[in-house]
């Protein structure tokens, strides 16, 4: 016969539903687990020499029959997912990560325009670990935690199809629980790049208002076109650089031209390419087109 393992828990629920790590849990309280609701023994000896257990929690009775990584998968999300929710709308919460397209680095807010968040939430055809909405309740970004399995297939594809951000973490084990905002702020991958020329690039969170201004030659001072671009991105992000500078693309470039801006394609052997220039009419001053 199978036997049940009794498993040690390092999180609990209070009476309050609040989450808490057994190292800072009150011998004088009662705590439940947070998976199957059923009362947990808290086992904390003070005691931090060699060889002494970790403070952790136990089931009172022995009735579930999970395996360590289950425990461990569900604690980090439980407690990811706790700490994230009390920032909502209160703090920033700034994520790095490394493109794994184009490898551009990038920062950003995970909770810019975020609003709610929910555990497990069952869109029918998957159900992901953590996600955060929007205040329309719009799915923008899915977190994912590995322990040993790679996410679900009809996540990926989920997530593909809808345009939704994906964040993937790893966890190795439980050292990782007293460590879940450190997580979350360097995660494993990000599926998203403010580079608009990358396979990453989601043009869902996407607008640009581009428009046409006047103003003068640095050289003669004389009357001069200058292309504007304002771009802006729903999940609120900054190249780690500040700006983000690139030249035009050629449809910016030819709908400049259509409104007046005398640009010309000029070979820079610094970079080995060419790039657009706007060219004064009256002193023939050359001016670099970018937008940041």
């Amino acid at each position: 016969m199978h036997m049940k393992k009794d498993i040690q828990y390092l999180i609990a629920q209070n009476d309050n539903n609040e989450i808490v790590i057994a190292s800072d849990a009150d011998k004088n309280c009662k705590y439940w687990c947070p998976k199957c609701k059923d009362e947990l023994i808290l086992h904390k000896s003070g005691k931090s020499s060699k060889g002494s257990k970790r403070p952790h929690f136990q089931h009172k009775t022995l009735t579930h029959d999970w395996d360590s990584e289950t425990i461990l998968h569900y604690s980090f999300k439980i407690l990811l997912e706790d700490k994230i929710r009390k920032l909502i709308n209160k703090e920033r919460l700034m994520i790095e990560w490394e493109c794994d397209s184009c490898h551009k680095y990038h920062k950003a807010n995970l909770l810019y325009n975020i609003f709610f968040i929910k555990k497990e939430y069952n869109f029918k055809i998957c159900q992901p670990d953590i996600t955060l909405f929007d205040k329309d309740m719009n799915p923008i970004v899915i977190i994912e935690i590995i322990y040993t399995h790679k996410p679900e297939n009809n996540v990926i594809e989920y997530c593909k199809k809808n345009k939704i951000i994906i964040i993937k973490i790893i966890i190795k084990n439980s050292n990782d629980l007293f460590n879940v905002i450190g997580k979350i702020q360097e995660p494993f991958n990000v599926n998203y790049c403010r580079n608009t020329f990358c396979n990453n690039f989601i043009d869902k969170y996407y607008i640009k208002e581009q428009r046409i201004e006047n103003g003068k030659c640095c050289k003669c001072n004389n009357p001069i076109k200058i292309l504007c671009i304002n771009e802006s991105f729903f999940f609120d992000i900054y190249n780690t650089f500040e700006i983000n500078v690139r030249y035009l693309d050629d449809n910016e470039i030819n709908w400049a031209k259509s409104n007046g801006m005398n640009i010309i394609m000029k070979y820079d052997k610094f970079q080995n390419r060419n790039i657009p220039l706007n060219i004064c009419k009256y002193c023939g001053n050359e001016h670099f087109v970018y937008k940041r």
